[in-house]
Order: structure tokens, then C-alpha cells, then sequence
């Protein structure tokens, strides 16, 4: 019974411990004829696991788009 217990508790504790705080950082750049600016985002993920997490963390990433002389891209990491 006392071993029972342990493994329940073990895999209790492995399972909670997995989905954990992640943290999404979004880094956007611009860049222009006159201004040029970096911005950081970070975006708090409670209660999925780490695979998960950076399929919604990287569901922000939106690819280099130039309009005449002005480029922005937006790059997501957990």
C-alpha cells in the first residue's frame, strides 16, 4: 500500500509539474526610411505542457512584410 502510494504521488507530481509558467517573448522590428525600433512582448502560458506552449507562443510569428521602403516582422520564442 505505502509503495501504491508513492507511485501515485510520483506520477501526481510529474503530471503537475509539466504544465508549468511558460513564458512567450514576441519581438517585433520595424525598420524605415527615417525610424527603426525593436519592441519585446512577453506573454505568461499557465497549464500546458511545453510542446503546446510553443505551438501557441509561435502562432504569433508573422513573416517579414515590406511596403515600399518600411519592413516589419514579428518573431515569437518561449
Amino acid at each position: 500500500m505505502k509503495k501504491l502510494t508513492f507511485i501515485l504521488f510520483g506520477i501526481l507530481f510529474i503530471s503537475f509539474a509539466c504544465k508549468g509558467k511558460r513564458t512567450c517573448t514576441c519581438t517585433e522590428k520595424y525598420t524605415g526610411v527615417e525610424k527603426n525600433y525593436e519592441t519585446k512582448t512577453d506573454s505568461i502560458i499557465e497549464g500546458m505542457k511545453k510542446d503546446d506552449a510553443k505551438v501557441l507562443c509561435d502562432e504569433g510569428d508573422i513573416p517579414a512584410q515590406t511596403i515600399m521602403t518600411e519592413t516589419i516582422v514579428t518573431d515569437c520564442e518561449l
